[in-house]
């Protein structure tokens, strides 16, 4: 009998010292287990819209470059413009919120952004192909599905307005996870053009800054 308790003692206490060590080795590790702290982080996507001269009709094509369209008209133009984000690690962001929109004319050396009567900027699914289904997020129900978002517009376009434009902002609140996780989306214009271009494209230039939060969860 003797024989028997001896080693159970002893394991008991291999036991007991064991535990001890692991108390130990787990207080040392505290620091892992605090509080996460979101870390922030800065992107930017940049996106290239063509107007094509063909849009000014045949009546004004030999129109001087960069000239007022006659009799005070202007021509609406609106253009789908499919957009890739090539990142394979965006899903590793999240609360994706565009700070700044900033769009150049890179071609039309003659011109600039005075050609453009007034300009509206939205992002939206890559299946939308009418702007007529678009679907706004509902600030009511933050659930429900949407599809399309407006990034901002410019009403009027000043004549000293130069070759590069910051787009004001829609909203400071804008968060266009949906779009950017999806990989493939569409950015969408709007706007009237009042002043004639010989080039066969205009050519914008559009970069979108934006800041986001790692996702710590994945």
């Amino acid at each position: 009998m003797r024989k028997i308790i001896y080693p159970l003692f002893a394991v008991s206490l291999l036991f007991l010292f064991t535990g001890c060590n692991k108390n130990k080795k787990l207080a040392k590790m505290d620091g892992n287990n605090k509080e996460y702290k979101e870390t922030p982080v800065e992107l930017s996507e940049t996106i290239y819209i063509q107007i094509p001269n063909t849009i000014l009709g045949s009546s004004l094509s030999g129109w001087g470059a960069c000239q007022s369209i006659p009799f005070g008209q202007q021509i609406d133009y609106t253009a789908f413009v499919p957009t890739q984000n090539p990142n394979p690690y965006a899903g590793l962001v999240r609360n994706i919120n565009p700070t700044k929109v900033v769009m150049e004319l890179a071609s039309v050396e003659s011109c600039d952004f005075s050609m453009l009567g007034n300009l509206t900027v939205y992002i939206c699914d890559k299946g939308v192909t009418d702007p007529a289904n678009f679907v706004f997020p509902n600030p009511s129900n933050p659930d429900a599905a949407y599809n399309a978002i407006k990034l901002g517009e410019m009403t009027t376009i000043p004549e000293s307005i130069g070759r590069s434009l910051t787009l004001p902002l829609a909203s400071s609140d804008i968060i266009i996870d949906q779009f950017i996780h999806a990989g493939d989306f569409q950015i969408y214009t709007e706007m009237t053009i009042d002043k004639a271009f010989t080039d066969a494209f205009a050519t914008i230039r559009t970069t979108m800054d934006l800041k986001a939060e790692l996702d710590n969860e994945k």
